[in-house]
């Protein structure tokens, strides 16, 4: 109760953590109202600090009638630790009254440095060293030796010289080495910038040489040019050598060191060629190269300056770790100087990885060609001697994009024990030769499952196959061979429950169409819905219709249902046109083959063949347009050389004109007899083909590969007897003088999948483009109106166009 009422009005919300032997004597000591009035006023933490020391309150009242403002008293007691607050009150009264210590360190000043019996001019250093201490250091106070505590009473850490280095683990041990304190004050007296961690080491490792030496330099030096020495001398890190030499030889003019290169070039005696004219970063560069005595690589620099001087500033040459860590510059040849223009610096090789001492100049630019650093550990994990060897590996491994973002070193282990058994290439020819439309990610998981899979290999057929296989590993034990294994598709198919599901199949439908559904999942089927659902494009109702259509062997039907073609175009289309434009056309000549392709599956994967683009179902950007692709007026054209497909690209049959055209008007109304209602429209039917993605085909074939797209696309058109448009993207890759470039409107067409991708008229359009037409650049064949006249009329397509 006397505690209770001891404490009564001090606002405390809690008073646990003290013993009622603690309390007692503190709640008697509070035994007049102006006690009870400093308790109140100060924090509630603070005050739970005197209840230890009751007999401090009457210390507070004491140095309050000594002029102690009341924030500093409260201060101290903020900041004081352990016994602190029993200090006897002259201490107390002497240390508060310390003028040049501020409120902020009086409890530091009080149990470190009163002792001490500093000077005014010694205090006020010291309140600024601890603010600096306690801004850049990681240290505490009482981690420190009382010497080592005694050094924040010198001049020295003033500005910024000392940001960098006051972190290391011996800093104030390293103060009291000989002469390391006498230099460290000396260089604080003029005006420089940051000391680096390296120059500091060479000044605690050279102090007692270092001293007298720059002592007697500096007195042969201008003062006007003792600050700029300094700073060049520190920047260059070799702080002995760079000494004895300009003892040895002097210098020809002071005026060179103001510059870093005039420094060096002192230094050294080596004068770089067309100084004047380099960058910062070129200039450090060959810096580095004189210092280090590249002596190889500075005569490429002189052979070939005017190149050197064209890479760009982002060249992997400039890059610090590369010519200072990885690559010996005198290694360097022409042909490396001049990759160096396309080599960029990268982001993706860290420290950690390189774990040799030295690399050629081969291995980084593959390392600067990698997607992340996965491929850089497993290049090190690879058993060759050869480094040649090595490269030829990886670059098989980057081309095929065999690892995915983040690989477990258990994944790594694997892939480099099978790729150091024989090269990648070499797997893929003869082990796994049978398995089509092989992806580079399934590769590590095929090895790191290799034993349970291995004897079903020969009768996979493709990637989608070898995927089943994979997932499934665990139950193969129970099955002879993998045709019986995949007979239980609908019961192994990872994402055929998920399938069932999500599109509402009743028993009765899988019963009916199992023959077709089994066939669907052979191919991939369910995996590919699969990655295109989780997009979340909020198409589930249109990818049912489809899908159903697909399964019920309807889906031609569904394509080119009806008049959906005219509805699409607002244009009257024969039917033997109709006919001859839903017929797929298809060419083989040698190794080549091009052919149309409206199918399902081959058209979901449009933005996987031959590359990934911006419609691939898995992660493009403008996935939720992919089920445009289906409309009737589009096909998808695919090449392929020696199996492989290397080419795609979309067909549109649409609208031109060469005139502007308003937006088509899809409203029905009464006739106007006062207007002209036989004006003719100046609209043709065309036929348009988008750009063309193209991977995997060597520049020498690729005029081979146009050339036979070009056929066939001519073709198609002369079987319709419109012309051929082709989009500007082909500028490069079709015969000038047999196509004409002009200016077209294009008719944006109605879409069944609300949104499509038109590579030619900008990309994304949704349902608010229809019917527009859009100006666009595209080429022509230049003879194709007067051929085309007369076949047309021929066919009786005349009356139509």
């Amino acid at each position: 109760m006397g505690i209770v009422k001891g404490l009564e009005g001090l606002g405390w919300q809690e008073i646990l953590g003290f013993s009622n032997q603690e309390l007692l004597p503190f709640t008697k000591a509070i035994d007049t109202d102006e006690k009870r009035s400093i308790l109140k006023q100060l924090p509630i933490e603070y005050g739970k600090k005197l209840v230890v020391y009751p007999e401090f309150l009457s210390k507070i009242i004491n140095l309050q009638k000594a002029g102690i403002s009341a924030y500093r008293i409260e201060s101290f007691i903020g900041g004081a630790e352990g016994r602190l607050l029993d200090s006897s009150y002259e201490e107390l009264e002497a240390a508060l009254k310390t003028e040049e210590i501020s409120d902020r360190y009086v409890a530091i000043y009080l149990q470190y440095f009163f002792s001490s019996h500093l000077s005014g001019k010694e205090c006020s250093i010291l309140n600024a060293n601890l603010e600096f201490f306690e801004t850049y250091g990681d240290k505490k106070l009482q981690d420190l030796s009382y010497s080592e505590r005694m050094f924040l009473k010198e001049p020295i850490f003033s500005g910024d010289f000392f940001c960098e280095v006051i972190a290391e683990k011996d800093f104030f041990q390293d103060l009291g080495k000989a002469n390391v304190l006498n230099l460290l004050k000396y260089l604080t007296e003029f005006p420089l910038p940051m000391l680096s961690k390296e120059a500091y080491r060479q000044i605690v490792k050279n102090a007692e040489e270092l001293y007298p030496l720059l002592r007697k330099i500096m007195l042969r030096l201008h003062k006007d040019i003792q600050s700029c020495f300094l700073t060049r001398w520190l920047e260059n890190k070799q702080l002995l050598f760079d000494l004895n030499r300009f003892v040895r030889q002097g210098w020809i003019s002071q005026g060179n060191f103001y510059t870093r290169a005039g420094y060096v070039q002192e230094v050294y005696r080596y004068a770089i060629k067309a100084m004047d004219r380099l960058e910062y970063y070129q200039e450090s560069v060959l810096l580095y190269a004189v210092k280090h005595q590249k002596k190889h690589f500075l005569k490429l620099y002189e052979e070939n300056t005017e190149l050197f001087l064209e890479l760009p500033w982002n060249s992997i040459l400039f890059e610090k770790s590369f010519y200072e860590e990885y690559v010996n510059l005198n290694t360097l040849n022409f042909q490396n100087l001049k990759e160096c223009r396309k080599i960029k610096e990268c982001s993706i090789i860290e420290k950690t990885d390189m774990t040799q001492k030295e690399y050629t100049f081969a291995e980084i630019k593959l390392f600067t060609s990698c997607p992340d650093r996965g491929y850089i550990r497993l290049y090190h994990k690879l058993n060759y001697r050869r480094v040649d060897d090595r490269l030829r590996v990886m670059q098989e491994v980057v081309k095929k994009r065999l690892l995915e973002k983040e690989n477990s070193e258990e994944t790594l282990e694997a892939v480099a024990a099978f790729l150091s058994h024989k090269l990648l290439s070499k797997w893929m020819k003869e082990e796994l030769g049978n398995i089509s439309g092989l992806e580079g990610t399934d590769i590590p998981k095929l090895f790191l499952s290799w034993e349970k899979v291995v004897r079903f290999l020969p009768e996979v057929k493709n990637s989608f196959q070898l995927r089943y296989l994979l997932v499934n590993k665990e139950k193969l034990s129970a099955y002879s061979n993998f045709q019986s294994a995949y007979a239980d598709l609908l019961k192994n198919d990872p994402h055929w429950e998920w399938m069932k599901s999500t599109f509402a199949f009743s028993n009765s439908f899988i019963r009916e169409y199992e023959a077709n559904i089994q066939a669907f999942l052979e191919q991939g089927g369910s995996e590919i819905l699969y990655e295109f659902y989780k997009g979340d494009t909020g198409q589930t109702e249109m990818l049912r219709r489809l899908l159903v259509a697909e399964l019920m062997g309807k889906f031609k039907d569904l394509k080119y249902h009806e008049a959906d073609l005219e509805k699409e175009l607002a244009f009257p289309i024969l039917e033997k046109q109709m006919k001859l434009w839903a017929e797929n056309l298809q060419l083989q000549k040698k190794e080549w083959k091009i052919w149309e392709e409206d199918r399902f599956l081959p058209v979901m994967q449009i933005g996987e063949l031959p590359d990934k683009t911006c419609l691939s179902y898995k992660t493009g950007m403008y996935r939720k347009c992919l089920l445009s692709c289906f409309d009737s007026n589009k096909k998808i054209i695919y090449i392929s050389y020696q199996g492989k497909i290397v080419l795609r690209a979309i067909l549109r049959l649409t609208k031109a004109s060469e005139e502007k055209m308003e937006r088509e008007n899809k409203e029905f109304e009464f006739v106007d007899f006062t207007k002209d209602n036989k004006e003719e429209k100046t609209e043709q039917l065309v036929l348009f083909l988008e750009r063309a993605y193209v991977k995997g085909i060597s520049e020498k074939l690729e005029q081979e590969m146009f050339e036979l797209l070009l056929d066939m696309v001519r073709k198609k058109a002369e079987n319709l007897c419109i012309p051929l448009l082709l989009s500007y993207d082909y500028i490069d890759d079709i015969p000038k003088e047999k196509f004409q470039k002009e200016s077209r409107y294009i008719y944006i067409s109605a879409t069944k999948g609300n949104e499509q991708y038109l590579d030619s008229l900008g990309g994304k359009h949704g349902i608010a483009s229809e019917g527009k037409y859009l100006k666009t650049t595209v080429y022509f064949p230049i003879f194709q109106k007067d051929c085309m006249h007369g076949r047309c009329e021929r066919m009786g397509f005349m009356e139509a166009q």
